[in-house]
């Protein structure tokens, strides 16, 4: 009887051994698993962050292309001399269009994402330039206080854009 006796203790250390090191793997690979699950979260995050950081700069790139064609256009016309040059000469504001229409699909990329805030100050800021880009045609018509007022509000409605950019991905103020 003593030689079954002795292997009952033998046999309980092994179990203990056996569920201590079970045990012991299960939880290596449970925390092992939530660091990869965290790891996968942040970079998940950092690209979607990377992603809008890019999208609001081709927004706010595409809205500063727009008004410098817009300006250039009119800084031309304003320069023209009238002894030499036609001083009315032909505008065709569907050469704006494509800028119009690349700031739409930029809008609607960066709508998808963005803050109430960007959203609404991005509509504010390309509407600003669909009416510079059709006041600019009028140049002939409409008084240059008018076309300076349009500029204006153009190039402030794209200032507002940026700091609310700024502000939604948490970057400091322009100083």
């Amino acid at each position: 009887m003593s030689a079954t006796t002795t292997v009952w203790p033998l046999l309980a250390v092994a179990g203990i051994t056996v569920v201590g090191t079970l045990g012991a793997t299960i939880l290596t690979e449970w925390r092992a698993a939530r660091r990869e699950d965290a790891q996968w979260k942040r970079q998940r995050q950092d690209r979607h962050e990377e992603d809008r950081k890019q999208q609001y700069a081709n927004l706010i790139n595409i809205l500063h292309a727009w008004q410098s064609a817009v300006d250039s256009t009119r800084a031309n016309i304003a320069g023209l001399d009238p002894e030499t040059e036609d001083t009315e000469p032909e505008i065709d504001v569907r050469d704006y269009w494509p800028h119009r229409d690349a700031a739409r699909q930029a809008l609607a990329i960066v709508d998808l994402f963005a803050s109430a805030k960007v959203r609404s100050l991005g509509h504010s800021a390309v509407e600003a330039g669909e009416a510079f880009s059709d006041n600019i045609k009028m140049i002939y018509v409409v008084p240059a206080t008018e076309l300076d007022a349009a500029s204006k509000r153009f190039r402030e409605s794209r200032a507002a854009l940026t700091d609310a950019m700024r502000d939604d991905l948490g970057l400091q103020p322009e100083a």
